[in-house]
């Protein structure tokens, strides 16, 4: 968790702290909803990493990609960084 949440605060200091749980499936869930969009981040336990962004119950985009692979990950915090800063 301490991990996620350095990657979190290092992409972009900014971005509000998600609900956080852990899912039926053993993965860490990260949900952000702003303005009746919703993004969520689960990371499994091997350290693969899918992302959901919902506007108005349309799902708009998806990805998988390893937690360290930073230039994904940051392209997906970052496009959260702008939703959540509309």
């Amino acid at each position: 968790i301490r991990l996620l949440l350095n990657i979190i605060n290092k992409a972009n200091p900014r971005i509000l702290m998600p609900e956080l749980d852990w899912a039926d499936d053993g993965s860490l869930n990260t949900t952000w909803v702003h303005k009746g969009n919703v993004i969520t981040m689960g990371v499994y336990g091997n350290n693969v990493v899918h992302f959901n962004f919902y506007f108005e119950e349309k799902r708009q985009m998806s990805g998988v990609c390893e937690l360290s692979d930073s230039s994904v990950l940051n392209g997906f915090l970052q496009t959260l960084a702008n939703i959540l800063h509309e």
